[in-house]
């Protein structure tokens, strides 16, 4: 859905497809629409996969619109039946009803195209800024409507530059509006053009109902679709999105053992041995002599997420160890200083920088 890639039409994307079949790559997509079109959107990412003979992974399943709540088992019906066509297709997914991402990327894609300073001079110009408000009011075929799916009382400021007002993070963009008596839109316009639109921002606009389906699905990966980041200097700015500290012990708490949504085995197989195997990393995601020992040790009475929307900076509970590559790097709850990560290559990998 975000430019550039959002010009790429189907062939240029299987012909660059092709080229990673030969070497063993796959195509993960974060598929062109993931509320309105996010049937088409999957569909066209399962015939990539077909046409270049490479497993596509969907990055990440969702039903991002509250007027298609509750289709997330029809959404499952279509990847399920591809797979029994034999389709090497699978998913993954974060565990909450918010997504997470700029806040120029509701804007229709001629608005974005040619980069950040070409938006910003139609943003600043009147007479298109009427375009890009009549086009979302009233367009959900053909691009990615990210006000559609959430509304403004659903869009929640999660960032802006260091040097900009910062009273407006972690408010919803309807409250701003109102706190400034303003119309929504002009709110809208004005955080863009203010902040030259280096805004981030929180989507409210999935169902728990639809998380907890998708969840089910055997091939169905756990991920965080975040950045890594910490609570202290540079990394601990403005107010992210939860997922980046919760999303495991969210599931292994509330998810396995608060809601029996899954039992806890399988929420484990889809949290390493599921995920190493969609993204062909070799000897890790099970504990077997000879793999990486990447082990935590959790307490499955107190394991939980801490990070809300509203105080997402915050360490989840419960997990007392983490191994990583052989090292201890937590210790009962704390880290140990230990830097044992190492870069994972895929199977078409030569050596270089």
């Amino acid at each position: 859905i975000y430019p550039p890639g959002a010009f790429a039409k189907n062939g240029e994307l299987v012909a660059l497809a092709k080229v990673a079949s030969r070497h063993g790559g796959i195509y993960i997509s974060h598929v062109r629409g993931e509320s309105f079109r996010v049937k088409e959107a999957i569909t066209e990412a399962i015939d990539i996969g077909t046409q270049a003979a490479l497993p596509v992974v969907i990055y990440h399943l969702k039903v991002a619109a509250r007027p298609y709540w509750g289709t997330m088992g029809q959404v499952g019906a279509l990847i399920q039946a591809a797979r029994a066509r034999g389709a090497n297709v699978s998913a993954c997914q974060y565990p909450y009803t918010a997504g997470g991402t700029g806040l120029a990327a509701t804007l229709p894609g001629w608005a974005q195209e040619g980069g950040r300073e070409k938006m910003l001079t139609r943003l600043r110009d009147p007479d298109l800024r009427a375009r890009m408000r009549s086009e979302i009011e009233t367009t959900i075929d053909g691009w990615e409507n990210l006000i559609a799916g959430a509304g403004f009382e659903g869009i929640q400021i999660a960032s802006v530059p260091d040097d900009q007002d910062q009273s407006v993070v972690g408010k919803r963009l309807a409250d701003i509006a109102k706190q400034r008596n303003q119309d929504p839109w002009d709110t809208f316009f004005a955080l863009l053009i203010d902040n030259e639109a280096r805004v981030g921002a929180l989507y409210h606009m999935m169902s728990e109902e639809d998380v907890r389906t998708a969840m089910k699905f055997p091939w169905v990966s756990v991920g965080t679709d975040s950045a890594a980041i910490e609570p202290e200097g540079l990394l601990g700015r403005g107010q992210p999105h939860p997922r980046s500290y919760g999303t495991f012990p969210r599931i292994l708490g509330r998810y396995v053992r608060d809601e029996g949504v899954l039992p806890l085995p399988e929420a484990i197989r889809k949290m390493t041995s599921l995920a190493a195997e969609q993204l062909r990393i070799p000897e890790r995601g099970l504990v077997r002599e000879g793999f990486f020992a990447d082990l935590v040790a959790f307490d499955p009475k107190t394991v939980i997420d801490t990070a809300t929307f509203d105080k997402p900076q915050q360490y989840p509970a419960g997990i007392e160890y983490v191994i990583v590559n052989g090292a201890v790097t937590i210790d009962r709850g704390q880290h140990t200083g230990a830097q044992a990560g190492r870069a994972l290559r895929g199977p078409g990998y030569r050596g270089g920088t």
